[in-house]
């Protein structure tokens, strides 16, 4: 059996040990006259686009509004792309030229007028190779540039999810910025919540479950999946507030008309330690700057809950750091400007460069 396998394949074996030691046919040089005038022209283009590049760089910035300014980064970063990967295969065109170049001049005796004619081709692809470094390396370093331009845009002062939920920006005197969504979750954010994190849920089914959102409030467990789940949908992480955060929303907790749940596991207290090894009883954290839940209130504002307490004075909200809505302003300035591409007339595809007769390098 394997020496009729052996039988059956030999033929193959051979036609492509033949196939691969077929030596490639050279070009004549009259085509490798028109390949070199097309690497001409291609060249200059490439170098043309990057000195229009370095002009709309310079002028990117001269703009004081922020979004505009970061929408004119965004596209110099799309089109200094493009032209790094122009560059690229144009450096890639030069390579192929010269093997077929070095392999028309290994099959035959050149006569005088072709040996000139490959000594000016060699110096200028040396002179375009070395053209070729130094703007590629223009390039990426403003590329680097754009980056950084793009990292220092300042975040919104407000950002919003496709749930109806707002965040707004705090800027502590002391301290990272962050964002907190503008008000406890809602009976409407909540359910257009639950849709998205189980979208076969029966009508039925999400009804029951709102209205006991609305009539019971959530524990702390509900509470972190509720705030995962808004991570996923909304594009960013999102958590419960620190107890330390609280310190820098006094003027937001006047407005609050709910306990919240804060992130911070069991506290420190004697009394905590206490119920702990008594009961077992590991105790949470609440933020209840209006008192709804008693009257017996901390200076701090901050008491222990147990994390599966759940009352309608009770809710939870969300925040998130700045540099979330950074990436957001961003990723919306993308769309926009993808939008803007979009809406624009589609262009033509380019037909291949034409050899320009005027262009010819002559010996």
């Amino acid at each position: 059996m394997s020496l009729l396998l052996v039988l059956l394949l030999c033929p193959l074996l051979a036609v492509g040990a033949l196939s691969q030691t077929v030596p490639q046919s050279p070009k004549t040089f009259q085509e490798l006259q028109e390949d070199f005038l097309i690497l001409q022209n291609i060249h200059q283009q490439n170098l043309d686009k990057v000195r229009k590049f370095q002009e709309d760089f310079r002028e990117a910035f001269q703009t004081p509004d922020a979004d505009e300014a970061a929408l004119r980064a965004l596209r110099l970063r799309r089109d200094g792309r493009e032209l790094f990967q122009s560059l690229e295969r144009d450096q890639q065109r030069q390579v192929t030229f010269r093997n077929d170049l070095s392999l028309y001049s290994g099959s035959r005796q050149l006569i005088r007028q072709e040996s000139a004619y490959s000594a000016i081709y060699l110096d200028t692809l040396q002179k375009y190779g070395q053209e070729q470094q130094a703007v590629t390396g223009l390039l990426r370093r403003h590329l680097q540039q754009l980056e950084r331009s793009l990292m220092q845009l300042p975040p919104p002062a407000r950002m919003s999810t496709e749930l109806g939920l707002d965040f707004l920006l705090v800027t502590p005197p002391k301290g990272a910025p962050f964002y907190v969504s503008e008000t406890p979750l809602t009976a409407e954010q909540f359910r257009a919540l639950r849709q998205r994190m189980d979208g076969n849920l029966p009508p039925q089914e999400l009804d029951r479950i709102c209205l006991s959102f609305q009539k019971e409030g959530v524990s702390l467990p509900e509470a972190f999946t509720l705030a995962d789940a808004l991570g996923k949908c909304s594009g960013f992480p999102c958590s419960l507030p620190a107890p330390a955060q609280t310190a820098q929303l006094k003027a937001y907790g006047e407005t609050l008309k709910q306990a919240v749940w804060l992130s911070s596991p069991q506290g420190e207290s004697p009394q905590e330690k206490e119920a702990n090894l008594r009961f077992g009883a590991t105790m949470a954290q609440i933020w209840d700057p209006q008192e709804v839940t008693t009257s017996l209130q901390e200076p701090s504002h901050i008491l222990r809950e147990l994390p599966g307490a759940k009352y309608p004075e009770l809710g939870c909200l969300f925040v998130t750091s700045a540099d979330q809505g950074r990436r957001h302003r961003i990723a919306l300035l993308e769309k926009r400007l993808q939008e803007e591409d979009g809406q624009a007339p589609e262009a033509e595809p380019e037909p291949e460069p034409e050899p320009a007769v005027e262009k010819e390098v002559a010996p």
